[in-house]
Protein backbone atom coordinates (compact mmCIF):
# COMPACT_ATOMS: atom_id res chain seq x y z
CA UNK A 1 0.00 0.00 0.00
CA UNK A 2 1.40 3.49 -1.02
CA UNK A 3 1.39 6.29 0.94
CA UNK A 4 -1.40 8.23 -1.14
CA UNK A 5 -4.20 5.77 -0.55
CA UNK A 6 -3.93 6.31 3.22
CA UNK A 7 -4.27 9.90 2.38
CA UNK A 8 -7.72 11.52 2.47
CA UNK A 9 -8.63 14.54 0.17
CA UNK A 10 -11.26 16.87 0.28
CA UNK A 11 -13.16 18.71 -2.34
CA UNK A 12 -10.82 20.69 -4.28
CA UNK A 13 -7.74 19.77 -2.20
CA UNK A 14 -4.47 18.32 -3.98
CA UNK A 15 -0.90 17.72 -2.93
CA UNK A 16 1.39 20.23 -3.27
CA UNK A 17 4.93 18.30 -1.74
CA UNK A 18 6.02 15.74 0.63
CA UNK A 19 9.03 14.62 2.43
CA UNK A 20 10.70 11.62 4.15
CA UNK A 21 10.72 12.74 7.69
CA UNK A 22 10.49 11.20 10.93
CA UNK A 23 8.42 12.74 14.00
CA UNK A 24 9.68 13.33 17.05
CA UNK A 25 7.80 12.17 20.32
CA UNK A 26 8.66 13.41 23.73
CA UNK A 27 6.41 11.70 26.53
CA UNK A 28 7.50 11.59 29.91
CA UNK A 29 8.21 8.46 31.84
CA UNK A 30 8.12 7.28 35.24
CA UNK A 31 11.67 5.98 36.24
CA UNK A 32 12.63 4.54 39.23
CA UNK A 33 16.52 5.70 40.64
CA UNK A 34 18.34 4.78 43.83
CA UNK A 35 16.48 8.64 44.99
CA UNK A 36 13.21 7.27 44.31
CA UNK A 37 10.81 7.77 41.61
CA UNK A 38 11.32 10.54 39.30
CA UNK A 39 9.65 11.72 35.53
CA UNK A 40 12.28 12.01 32.69
CA UNK A 41 11.58 12.76 29.44
CA UNK A 42 12.34 10.55 26.39
CA UNK A 43 11.99 11.29 22.58
CA UNK A 44 10.75 8.97 20.24
CA UNK A 45 10.83 9.08 16.56
CA UNK A 46 8.64 7.57 14.01
CA UNK A 47 9.27 6.75 10.23
CA UNK A 48 7.09 8.62 7.56
CA UNK A 49 5.88 10.93 5.41
CA UNK A 50 5.61 14.71 5.87
CA UNK A 51 2.49 15.61 2.94
CA UNK A 52 1.16 19.34 2.61
CA UNK A 53 -1.48 19.75 0.60
CA UNK A 54 -3.52 23.08 -0.71
CA UNK A 55 -5.38 22.91 2.71
CA UNK A 56 -3.50 21.03 5.49
CA UNK A 57 -0.11 19.42 6.67
CA UNK A 58 -0.03 15.74 7.39
CA UNK A 59 2.30 13.59 8.73
CA UNK A 60 1.66 9.83 7.77
CA UNK A 61 2.99 6.77 10.06
CA UNK A 62 5.21 4.50 7.96
CA UNK A 63 4.81 1.22 9.72
CA UNK A 64 6.75 -1.71 8.71
CA UNK A 65 5.80 -5.50 10.83
CA UNK A 66 5.18 -8.00 8.37
CA UNK A 67 4.89 -5.45 5.38
CA UNK A 68 4.82 -2.17 5.05
CA UNK A 69 1.49 0.27 5.83
CA UNK A 70 1.01 3.24 6.49
CA UNK A 71 -1.35 5.86 8.77
CA UNK A 72 -1.98 9.50 9.29
CA UNK A 73 -1.16 10.49 12.73
CA UNK A 74 -0.76 14.19 12.68
CA UNK A 75 -2.82 16.68 10.44
CA UNK A 76 -3.00 20.76 10.80
CA UNK A 77 -5.47 22.64 9.03
CA UNK A 78 -3.30 25.26 7.15
CA UNK A 79 -5.33 27.48 8.89
CA UNK A 80 -4.57 26.78 12.05
CA UNK A 81 -0.86 27.13 12.09
CA UNK A 82 1.24 29.71 13.44
CA UNK A 83 4.53 29.45 12.87
CA UNK A 84 7.25 26.98 11.14
CA UNK A 85 10.72 27.31 11.99
CA UNK A 86 13.53 25.43 10.73
CA UNK A 87 16.44 24.19 12.60
CA UNK A 88 20.12 24.98 12.63
CA UNK A 89 23.19 24.14 9.84
CA UNK A 90 23.72 20.92 11.50
CA UNK A 91 20.08 19.48 11.78
CA UNK A 92 17.34 18.90 8.68
CA UNK A 93 14.47 19.91 11.50
CA UNK A 94 11.55 21.52 10.87
CA UNK A 95 8.84 22.65 13.48
CA UNK A 96 5.11 23.34 12.65
CA UNK A 97 3.22 25.25 15.77
CA UNK A 98 -0.82 25.39 15.94
CA UNK A 99 -3.06 26.03 18.89
CA UNK A 100 -2.52 22.99 20.10
CA UNK A 101 1.25 22.67 20.04
CA UNK A 102 4.66 22.11 18.14
CA UNK A 103 5.52 18.82 16.20
CA UNK A 104 8.68 18.90 15.37
CA UNK A 105 9.88 16.81 12.12
CA UNK A 106 13.18 15.67 11.00
CA UNK A 107 13.83 15.84 7.22
CA UNK A 108 15.41 12.67 6.14
CA UNK A 109 14.94 13.19 2.57
CA UNK A 110 18.14 13.46 0.80
CA UNK A 111 16.59 16.45 -1.50
CA UNK A 112 16.57 18.37 1.66
CA UNK A 113 20.12 18.58 2.44
CA UNK A 114 21.17 22.23 2.90
CA UNK A 115 19.92 25.45 4.76
CA UNK A 116 18.90 27.12 1.04
CA UNK A 117 16.90 23.55 1.15
CA UNK A 118 14.92 24.17 4.09
CA UNK A 119 14.20 27.69 3.72
CA UNK A 120 12.62 26.72 0.27
CA UNK A 121 10.74 24.49 2.26
CA UNK A 122 9.47 26.88 5.20
CA UNK A 123 8.76 29.13 2.48
CA UNK A 124 6.48 26.74 0.99
CA UNK A 125 4.42 25.76 3.44
CA UNK A 126 4.02 29.96 4.73
CA UNK A 127 2.55 30.66 0.68
CA UNK A 128 0.64 27.49 0.96
CA UNK A 129 -0.71 28.86 4.82
CA UNK A 130 -1.32 32.45 3.30
CA UNK A 131 -2.98 31.51 -0.05
CA UNK A 132 -5.61 29.20 2.56
CA UNK A 133 -6.18 32.21 4.66
CA UNK A 134 -6.96 34.35 2.07
CA UNK A 135 -8.98 32.13 0.38
CA UNK A 136 -10.61 32.01 3.70
CA UNK A 137 -11.45 35.45 4.30
CA UNK A 138 -12.39 35.95 0.68
CA UNK A 139 -15.27 33.05 0.98
CA UNK A 140 -16.37 35.30 4.39
CA UNK A 141 -16.53 38.49 3.13
CA UNK A 142 -17.76 37.64 -0.58
CA UNK A 143 -20.98 39.73 -0.29
CA UNK A 144 -24.42 38.16 0.66
CA UNK A 145 -27.73 38.19 -0.48
CA UNK A 146 -29.31 38.39 2.95
CA UNK A 147 -29.09 42.47 3.27
CA UNK A 148 -31.30 42.66 -0.18
CA UNK A 149 -33.72 39.65 1.40
CA UNK A 150 -33.99 40.95 4.82
CA UNK A 151 -35.65 44.25 4.29
CA UNK A 152 -38.70 42.94 2.13
CA UNK A 153 -39.09 40.41 4.53
CA UNK A 154 -39.58 42.69 7.55
CA UNK A 155 -41.87 44.69 5.16
CA UNK A 156 -43.76 41.81 4.29
CA UNK A 157 -44.19 41.03 8.47
CA UNK A 158 -45.32 44.18 9.12
CA UNK A 159 -48.39 43.74 6.21
CA UNK A 160 -49.14 40.40 7.42
CA UNK A 161 -49.05 42.08 11.26
CA UNK A 162 -51.54 44.84 10.07
CA UNK A 163 -53.82 42.74 8.56
CA UNK A 164 -54.00 40.23 11.30
CA UNK A 165 -56.38 40.60 14.45
CA UNK A 166 -55.67 39.78 18.03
Amino acid sequence: MAWQNALVLENNEKVVQFWKSNYQIQTTVIKETWRGKRPKTVEHKKKGILVLTNQKVVWIEEMEIRRKSYHPLVTIPLENIKGVQISGPTSNAVSIADAIGEYAFDLADPAVASQDDLNFLKRIILDQVNARKQASTANLTRRSRWPDILPKGKLLLRKRLQHTQF
